[in-house]
């Protein structure tokens, strides 16, 4: 079980709400979805890395709104 979210101020309050809660040992468990994929593709391939810019990239060779 993960809890992801997507920025590490979540990661922060929702580390908070855990131990408000007394759930001990979930620290690990709670983090974002980035360093979740990017700590299982560390897994797999320990050098490989990720392009965040590939994304932009993509995303602007593919931006149909333009005349």
């Amino acid at each position: 079980m993960a809890l992801l979210t997507y920025t590490t101020t979540l990661v922060k309050y929702d580390r908070y709400l855990a131990a408000v809660l007394r759930t001990a040992g979930v620290d690990d468990l709670i983090t974002t979805a980035d360093a979740f994929f990017f700590a299982r593709l560390r897994r797999v391939e320990p050098r490989a890395r990720v392009d965040y810019a590939v994304v932009a990239k993509l995303a602007a060779s593919l931006n149909g709104t333009e005349s």
